[in-house]
Order: structure tokens, then sequence, then C-alpha cells
């Protein structure tokens, strides 16, 4: 899902920063699978402390995209950009 489907289903508040979740309990909601409960505690612990900005620096080079570059993938989804 992205931002923008959580926000329109009522999964967060859309409030910045975002910040990680910091309880369990907030994830273990009954409508989230096991699966996708864990790969979400996964990426909160990988990447939950870093600042905004390192955070957009390391997504972007795990994406090959160069920072100074990143204004022509806007809009796009993660599924795009990785097809691309």
């Amino acid at each position: 899902m992205c931002f923008d489907e959580l926000f329109q289903n009522g999964k967060i508040d859309g409030n910045f920063p975002l910040k990680p979740l910091t309880t369990k309990e907030k994830v273990n909601s009954d409508d989230i699978e096991p699966n996708v409960r864990e790969k979400i505690d996964k990426i909160v612990d990988k990447f939950g402390e870093k600042s905004g900005y390192s955070l957009e620096v390391e997504t972007l080079g795990m994406m090959n995209i160069e920072p100074r570059n990143k204004e022509k993938y806007f809009g796009k989804s993660v599924n795009e950009l990785i097809d691309a």
C-alpha cells in the first residue's frame, strides 16, 4: 500500500513528520496479516531512527537514483521505479 491508500483507508492520520511505531500493539491489529506485520516491523527496525534526509538518500540509493535527479521520478509508484 502507498501512503495515499493508507491515509484514505484510515490506517494513518497523515501528520508529518511521520514517526516510527513505538509499540507493538499498534501493529498487532487483527486486520494486518502476520507476514505483513513482520515486514512492517523489519522496516521500522531498519529505518525508524533515521532522519528524513538520510532516509531519502539511502532509499534513493537503493533504487540507483541520484538525489540530484529525483525530481524526474516524482509521482511514480515504487513499482514503476523498480520496473524502470
